[in-house]
């Protein structure tokens, strides 16, 4: 900006030069000269006239030069706008620091001959699960990543997956005549599973069936875990006073998860998209172990992993099926499962837990394979905001332009280049006046602005401002 100073400070002469001006204007550009508020003084005193009326005036490039002062006011925030240090995630090359689990097979060692109680051999954890995702406790998958923040390819494993329907409408329903306040009933659902209720009064309050459950396995080859038949019914107090019936199942599936990241340390996994399975038409023996190979079906084109095959032991497959039918799922009135059905509003979200958190229990088998991903870190870069530059380099370009101009028009001028010399404007005297003298400063700019002139040079070759007269 000390260019531009410069500039307007000798294009002052050249407008005295040019033609008669009032000698107030001297003050004028010299303020401008001195910052952005003098500039725009300029700006709003000089006539249109008087800037555009001949080019070679200087009133124009002054002008200019004014524009450009008061623009550069806003050189600073742009220039602070130009650079940001925003943070950024890039990938560690290395093993090993970030990895999550998946399971091709679900095996948890169990051998042929165990005896009939399900309950004492079905695996502890899996239960576990079952409960945790009934009571929607939630089922923490165990994964690494060392930075908090990393990435996983899309991966595949064997599964549970649930569905179940409302069958209400369809559900067949026989009752007994109502004797003495009481009252039982039938139903028979879609599925072919039988339940019933009850209720009774007394003096000593009575009792109702508020929920009855019942439980199938499969038997033979199948992707079939369990059926679970449940009806709903009125507990006197307003809740389904229609009885609601729903058939659910749970089998097993092959589930692709895509999109699972971990952002500062808390995994977040989208819901997968999953896959029934083809029952086997055999088994086979490994170890004394007997296995079921399931196969995502050759219609599911649209199945893309690395293998269609997915295991699961015969014995955990029959045990697991047997405890959930006859032992979980065997539930009414107060128990501690019907109670949690009875009052959950939607039972295909609660049948969905049990199955996300079965599965989570199964990738984390002592079949689990691990699947690496990528770890991050972040690290602090430079980023160039180009669209904040218009404005620097736009008062650049034009500070370039102007003292270019300012050049061409004071070519030849070696004895006038006075710019904002102070000692110029002491030395040269005022021609055609008479009485003038020093005051007030606002006397001082009254006289000025009376006073019109322009800068001529004297017999001594020196120069003056000398009176107009017209």
């Amino acid at each position: 900006m000390l260019a531009v100073a410069g500039c307007i400070s000798q294009l002052k002469w050249l407008y005295f030069k040019h033609s008669a001006r009032s000698l107030n204007d001297i003050q004028i550009f010299d303020d401008a000269s001195r910052g952005p508020l003098g500039a725009f003084e300029l700006l709003t005193r000089l006539s249109p006239k008087g800037i555009f009326a001949d080019r070679c005036s200087g009133a124009g490039w002054a002008s200019w030069a004014a524009v450009l002062t008061i623009l550069a006011l806003a050189l600073d925030p742009f220039a602070q706008q130009i650079l940001s240090f925003p943070l950024r995630s890039v990938p560690i090359q290395a093993d090993r620091l970030a990895s999550i689990s998946t399971a091709q097979i679900y095996d948890t060692g169990t051998v042929g001959g165990v005896g009939a109680s399900h309950q004492r051999h079905v695996d502890v954890a899996m239960q576990g699960a079952v409960m945790n995702g009934l009571y929607t406790l939630g089922s923490p998958l165990d994964f690494t990543c060392t930075t908090a923040n990393c990435t996983w390819p899309t991966f595949y494993t064997v599964g549970i997956c649930s569905s179940c329907t409302n069958v209400t409408e369809q559900t067949k329903t026989t009752c007994s005549p109502p004797i003495r306040g009481g009252m039982s009933c039938n139903y028979t659902l879609p599925s072919g599973l039988k339940l019933s209720s009850s209720r009774t009064t007394s003096s000593g309050g009575g009792s109702v069936t508020t929920l009855n459950m019942t439980g199938s396995s499969a038997s033979g080859f199948s992707d079939r875990l369990v059926n679970a038949s449940l009806v709903r019914i009125s507990n006197g107090a307003g809740t389904y006073e229609i009885p609601e019936a729903f058939d659910c199942r749970l089998s097993w599936c092959a589930k692709r998860y895509t999109n699972v990241v971990v952002s500062n340390g808390k995994i977040d996994t989208p819901e997968p998209r999953s896959w029934s399975l083809e029952p086997p038409d055999r088994h086979y023996d490994k170890d004394a172990t007997w296995l079921h190979a399931y196969n995502v079906p050759a219609s599911a084109q649209d199945f893309d992993g690395p293998n269609r095959t997915f295991t699961v032991n015969t014995n955990d497959h029959k045990l697991l099926g047997g405890w959930l039918a006859s032992t979980f799922f065997k539930a009414q009135g107060q128990d501690a499962v019907a109670r949690v059905l009875y009052l959950e509003p939607n039972v295909s979200l609660a049948f969905t837990n049990i199955a996300t958190s079965m599965t989570n229990k199964i990738r984390e088998g002592r079949n689990a394979t691990l699947v690496a991903g990528t770890a991050y870190r972040e690290e602090t870069y430079i980023h160039v905001n180009w669209a904040w530059l218009v404005l620097p380099g736009v008062v650049v370009l034009m500070g370039v332009v102007l003292l270019a101009a300012s050049i061409w028009l004071c070519r030849g001028e070696e004895d006038g280049l006075w710019k904002n010399s102070i000692i110029a404007t002491m030395v040269m005297q005022v021609r055609g006046w008479k009485g003038l003298g020093t005051g007030r400063w606002s006397e001082m700019g009254g006289m000025a602005r009376g006073m019109k002139g322009r800068v001529e040079g004297n017999e001594v070759g020196g120069f003056d401002f000398v009176r107009a007269w017209k």
